[in-house]
């Protein structure tokens, strides 16, 4: 069994984080619903600082679009891992959007951790699709043997206009897989 069937929600699991009597409460708003909506609501809002760049609500939007239709064509479905590994960046914002909006569970790999370690992680969660960025390029081909996808490839800047996204994304679905090294924190 792979991490993402061992946490999925099943009829027992739904019925015993509903109401009373079983019944599933209203759908809550997804991740990719609430982000949504602030793009409507402040579309040239400051959404992302990083490295000295803002990006805003609707440049995010864009960016994190265009990669989700990437990782979609790529097979990616609900619940899916899909490793992330970049420098903290508004691309590194609009790949862990992206892989939300696909549906997907993102795998974050810590920059600092030695190969081995980035293996193991992408092994142990059924990574099949690693979202990198340039800068992490030739890490993620050691480290990954599946499908590798670098932020911002020529690739990013087609875009796909008047066609919405498929809703793929329930409230109840895994956004993200941590891995830890066991350590409580303490």
């Amino acid at each position: 069994m792979t991490l993402p069937e061992a946490a999925r929600v099943t009829p027992s699991t739904a019925a015993a984080r509903s109401g009373a009597g079983g019944t599933p409460p209203a759908a809550a708003p997804t991740i990719v619903d609430l982000f949504a909506e602030q793009v409507r609501g402040t579309p040239d809002g400051v959404a992302v600082v990083a490295q000295g760049v803002e990006c805003s609500y609707a440049e995010l939007d864009a960016r994190a679009d265009r990669l989700a239709r990437r990782l979609l064509r790529l097979g990616v479905r609900p619940e899916q891992c899909v490793g992330v590994l970049a420098d903290r960046s508004a691309d590194l914002v609009a790949a862990l959007l992206a892989v939300v909006r696909a549906g997907g569970a993102y795998v974050p790999l810590d920059t600092r951790a030695p190969a081995g370690r980035m293996t193991a992680v992408l092994t142990g969660a059924g990574v099949s699709v690693l979202v990198t960025d340039r800068a992490w390029r030739a890490t993620a081909e050691r480290v990954h043997g599946g499908h590798l996808v670098v932020i911002e490839d020529d690739e990013d800047r087609v875009t796909e206009p008047g066609t919405a996204l498929p809703a793929l994304v329930h409230p109840d679905n895994l956004a993200y897989v941590m891995f830890t090294s066991g350590s409580t924190g303490v």
